[in-house]
């Protein structure tokens, strides 16, 4: 869920269940039409970070859950790297970010 506010989301990018002998945990998320963001870190659990708040959102994809609740379609991809700079394959995880009626979102 976005917020509260614009520039944040309310979930965890958690990668604890990484093997090996890992340095760093490199993100990177973006929406069917927005180039990606991202971050690295040292820790296995972080926060996505939108530095372009709400323009990162322009013309997102959409979708109706079940429940009938719209949300915006976003793609989550980590790599993880060691510590003598072997990096892994990414893995890429389609999500739902439901905006909390921010960013103009009605829903």
């Amino acid at each position: 869920m976005l917020g509260p506010d614009s520039d944040e989301m309310d979930c965890v990018l958690d990668a604890r269940a990484s093997t090996g002998f890992i340095d760093r945990w490199t993100w990177r998320y973006w929406t069917v039409e927005s180039s990606p963001l991202g971050h690295t870190t040292a820790d296995s659990q972080t926060k996505p970070s939108l530095t372009n708040r709400c323009s990162f959102f322009q013309n997102s994809g959409t979708g109706i859950d079940t429940q009938g609740n719209r949300y915006v379609e976003m793609t989550i991809e980590l790599v993880v790297q060691d510590r003598l700079g072997s990096r892994s394959n990414p893995v890429r995880r389609a999500i739902r970010m439901y905006p909390n009626r921010l960013c103009g979102y009605s829903y």
